[in-house]
This record gives C-alpha cells, structure tokens and sequence, in this order.
C-alpha cells in the first residue's frame, strides 16, 4: 500500500516480483528513506547512543564496513536524497530485469557502494554536497551509537540470505571475529585521521 500510493509503478512491481523477504526489504527500505528521510536500522542492531549527535549538520550517515563497502543495514539521510534514488532505481532496475546476481550486489550493500561511488564520480555539485555533509562512518565509530549484527535465531535458518547466497557463516564465529577487531579511539575519527 505504502509503495503503490508514494512511489512510481515500477517500484511496486519490482517489490512484488522480488524473490526473497530480504529483496523485498531493501526496496522498502529504499522507498521509505527516499519520501521520508530518517533513520533505519536493520532488526538485529540496537541504538547505542543519541543518534541527533550522529546525525547533526549530515544530509547522509553510511556504514564504512570493513571490506570497503557501504552497509545498508544503517542508514540515516534527509527526504529525497539522491542517492538513496539512485540506489533505489538500481534496485528496481536489477529486479525487473531479472538479473541472478546476490542479493547482496542487486539489491543491498554491493548496489549503495556502487550507486555512491557513481554519483560521487560523475556529479559535481552532489560531490560537494557528499563531502561536506556525508558521514561515511567504519564500525569502530559507529559501534558507540548502533550495536550491528546481534544474535537472531533466523540468521541460522537456510531462509537467511547469507546461508543462501554465501554458504553461511555461523553467527557464533562472526561475532566472535567483530569482538576481537581491535577498536582505535574515537578521536581518530574526529580528527580524520
């Protein structure tokens, strides 16, 4: 309903013929940042801190993940921002056009890395915008505001998109490996260092 009444007919169909529940929610997901703005977080993160503190004086606020990617399961920006539009579209795009690559690359953290490394390159004005008011923030700030990946039950199920595309993890041994990350102090990240 909320798709058929605030987005293009495309987006609709795109999340109707989406093959897999987490398809479904990155379109959403998408959809609902593009007319609304605010904050999301995925169901297994908790709020850590005061997220105005986050989000002062930033159109856009990303996760830098550890492989150079940017996450989705954090994202907070202003209505209409263009590149939640770009990712969006991308996301629709890849969906009605069928395309078998993981959801991962179609629809999730591959396609924003990607739709940002795109706009970043080819749009100037946007760029100068990025670069002032985009926080592109690695876990070792983030994680003194938002809790990432905690325990779910489902995460073990063969329906979790991981266990389908990537063959699983155990969720035992990836918390077990972001403990033992070795975290620098937060006032490198303030001082851009």
């Amino acid at each position: 309903e909320f798709l058929a009444q605030n987005m293009p007919g495309p987006v609709l169909q795109a999340f109707q013929a989406a093959r897999h529940p987490a398809h479904k929610a990155d379109i959403f997901r998408l959809a609902v940042l593009l007319r609304d703005g605010g904050i999301y977080a995925d169901i297994d993160d908790r709020c850590m801190g005061p997220q105005d503190q986050l989000c002062a004086g930033a159109s856009l606020v990303l996760r830098h993940e550890h492989l150079g990617s940017i996450g989705n399961n954090f994202i907070a920006c202003r209505p209409g921002h263009p590149l939640v539009g770009k990712a969006l579209m991308g996301a629709v795009k890849a969906t009605l056009e069928g395309h078998s690559e993981a959801i991962w690359l179609s629809t999730g953290p591959g396609l924003l890395t990607r739709a940002f490394a795109q706009l970043y390159a080819t749009d100037a004005p946007l760029r100068a915008e990025m670069e002032t008011q985009t926080r592109l923030l690695p876990d070792f700030v983030l994680r003194h505001f938002v809790a990432f990946g905690l325990h779910a039950v489902y995460k073990s199920t063969e329906q979790h998109w991981v266990q389908q595309h990537f063959g699983g993890r155990p969720a035992a041994s990836r918390h077990k490996a972001a403990e033992s990350e070795v975290e620098a102090p937060i006032a490198l990240a303030a001082t851009g260092d």
